[in-house]
């Protein structure tokens, strides 16, 4: 009898496992979930007004990463990132970003579109860990 375990798992994490034997990967959470914003970063509203240029100089750097990302190719990326992953191989580190790209993860700019901050909140409110919709504009800072 074989028992079949669902997990969601980030890289290397999940690769690691598939090379154990362990499992497999079966598809990208983002094929069902529809575009989440994964990664965001917070500061207090008085940081952000009294510190423009550090956010700003922060925004680009963000920007300059994605745009790396969207327009480099996996063995570019793996040979960028390989010495924050010492005990992943290179090979691995080229699949895993070949995986990120089949699937689309990255948003082409720092912005968080409306509708995915919406797609969020909604899948938050489902597992209850917010009780109702937050307005975009109240937590979304946009630089002028």
């Amino acid at each position: 009898m074989s028992y079949y375990i669902l997990v969601t798992l980030s890289e290397p994490n999940a690769t690691k496992l598939v090379k154990e034997g362990y499992g497999f990967i079966a598809d990208a959470v983002g094929t069902y979930s529809g575009v989440v914003p994964y990664t965001a970063f917070n500061a207090k509203k008085s940081y952000i007004e009294n510190n423009k240029d550090i956010i700003e100089k922060f925004y680009k750097g963000i920007e300059k990463g994605l745009e790396y990302v969207n327009t480099h190719t996996p063995k570019e990326i793996a040979n960028v990132i390989v010495s924050e992953f010492p005990d992943t191989s290179i090979n691995d580190l080229e699949t895993m970003v070949t995986n990120y790209k089949n699937a689309d993860v990255w948003f082409k700019t720092p912005e968080i579109p409306e509708d995915a901050f919406k797609n969020l909140q909604d899948i938050m409110i489902d597992n209850k860990d917010l009780e109702s919709y937050v307005d975009y504009k109240d937590l979304i800072y946009e630089l002028n």
